[in-house]
């Protein structure tokens, strides 16, 4: 059972491993890089992490863009993931090897979830490429957030379940145990690859990167917290103490608190994963075979060949 489990966790890890390198290539140079070149920007420089995300920045000579082009350039990377995961849906019902089968279902359900998943995120929270959306909505954001939210954890479980009824002849015994050793091995494949980012992430601190990310509520609060620091200055002539600092951070934070909807939608999505599992793995009556650890030789030298590309793009990027 253990090898099993960790046959089907190498599996996981090395095709996340590899989908996530390709999309972010894809998603920064190709989603946001030439499609904000082809809109008339130069591109000055990007960052590409050999584990986690990036970014890309670019000049506009004949001025600020407009509303339209600043939001067709930050949603192109998530648009191309989107598009990229629905040709992997088509691909998977193509394929005919297992392992290809199994690979292009889960190419599908990282890049379909992370799309709808960050866009939703992002556009209600103000970060990363939603922020554009958050800006440009206004008011209006939940007629995006929430029928995206809806469609996201939905396709958690429809992808879930067809992911799992792929692999459900990897594992062996009842329902319970089946359903575990699948679950046991997506929850090490994920660990591995959160282990490399947040390892990366720690090792090479990018304020760019932090800045792109940080959330609506956390700029504001930070923003009402130097102008009060400022007034108080101003009017009496000192700098506020650490206790004032700390009580105006309280009030600002509660004054802009807004519904969690990145932690809940992160909940929800995981739930709705594995009742998907569940649901596949009650229904598949196919009997067990023995899994072999050359099934992960194919999607190995995939992964490496991606980590590589991205290590080469980076050593190309302007410093």
């Amino acid at each position: 059972m253990i090898r099993r489990v960790l046959v089907l966790a190498a599996v996981f890890f090395l095709v996340a491993l590899a989908t996530s390198r390709v999309a972010l290539v894809a998603h920064e140079l190709v989603g946001h890089g030439l499609v904000a070149v082809a809109l008339g920007a130069d591109l000055v420089g990007y960052k590409l992490f050999l584990f986690g995300g990036g970014w890309v920045t670019y000049r506009w000579p004949a001025g600020p863009p407009g509303e339209g082009v600043s939001l067709a350039v930050a949603m192109g990377g998530i648009a191309l993931e989107a598009v990229a995961g629905s040709v992997s849906l088509v691909v998977a019902v193509r394929c005919r090897g297992a392992v290809a089968r199994i690979a292009s279902t889960a190419v599908a359900t990282i890049l379909l979830l992370h799309a709808g998943f960050y866009l939703a995120a992002g556009t209600h929270h103000g970060f990363g490429d939603g922020r554009a959306a958050h800006d440009a909505l206004g008011a209006w954001r939940p007629l995006l957030v929430v029928p995206l939210s809806i469609a996201v954890v939905a396709g958690g479980f429809w992808l879930a379940r067809r992911l799992a009824a792929e692999v459900a002849s990897w594992v062996a015994g009842g329902t319970m145990a089946r359903a575990g050793q699948i679950a046991a091995a997506a929850l090490l494949a994920a660990a591995a690859h959160g282990a490399l980012t947040y390892g990366e992430r720690v090792l090479t601190r990018d304020d760019t990167y932090a800045h792109i990310m940080e959330h609506e509520d956390v700029r504001l609060v930070a923003r009402d917290v130097g102008r009060f620091a400022t007034q108080v200055r101003q009017v009496q002539g000192r700098a506020p103490t650490a206790e004032e600092l700390a009580a105006a951070k309280a009030r600002f934070e509660a004054e802009h608190r807004v519904f969690p909807l990145a932690p809940l939608l992160g909940v929800l999505l995981g739930l709705s994963c594995l009742f998907g599992l569940w649901i596949a793995v009650r229904r598949d009556s196919a009997p067990p075979r023995d899994p072999a650890w050359r099934f992960a030789r194919s999607p190995a030298l995939v992964c490496a060949s991606a980590v590589l590309l991205v290590m080469v793009l980076q050593s190309l990027a302007p410093s």
